[in-house]
């Protein structure tokens, strides 16, 4: 008991229980202004710190944000179930660089970005404007997506080409065992 006492005295323990204080409450902010950014937002949303989106985001149902960074001017439509690990990057607009100035105009191209259901991108992807992210695919950590992934894909590099596909068959029973509540 002593032991406890002595603890709970000490700077250590202040210093860790206000870290502890600190991160559940950013955790909450943060959600809160995705919440109140975003052009409609689901249920069970996890976004950690550091996520950023645009007023043109739409996000689903159980989707998890790890220092997601929707940047631009453009829409970006996140489905259900959807998984990002840590620093994805998703751009939704781009420069003018035909424009008559070099080495672009203040025109923004905005490109609508889709990453469909059941999808997981891994850390560190950056998605460029205008890809659709096929019903679900898996992205590589790493790898930057310019083109469309088709569904039930498994995706990587720079730029991302597809390496394998997802049994479909699998995936619908899996989806089929959780829509039914079954483990």
């Amino acid at each position: 008991m002593w032991i406890v006492r002595y603890f709970k005295s000490t700077k250590l323990y202040r210093k860790l229980l206000n870290e502890i204080r600190s991160t559940l409450l950013d955790e909450y902010f943060e959600e809160y202004w995705v919440r109140n950014t975003a052009r409609s937002c689901g249920e069970n949303l996890v976004a950690s710190l550091g996520t950023m989106v645009n007023n043109k985001t739409t996000i689903g149902n159980n989707v998890v944000l790890h220092s997601t960074k929707v940047i631009g001017t453009g829409p970006c439509n996140i489905g259900n179930e959807v998984h990002f690990g840590g620093d994805v990057k998703i751009l939704t607009s781009n420069h003018n660089w035909r424009g008559n100035n070099l080495p672009y105009d203040d025109i923004d191209i905005e490109k609508e970005v889709n990453i469909e259901d059941y999808v997981w991108i891994g850390a560190n992807v950056v998605i460029l404007p205008g890809v659709t992210i096929g019903k679900a695919s898996i992205v590589q950590a790493g790898s930057v997506v310019r083109n469309d992934i088709p569904p039930c894909s498994i995706a990587g590099g720079n730029p991302a080409i597809v390496f394998m596909k997802r049994d479909l068959n699998k995936h619908q029973e899996a989806k089929l065992k959780k829509d039914m509540g079954v483990n």
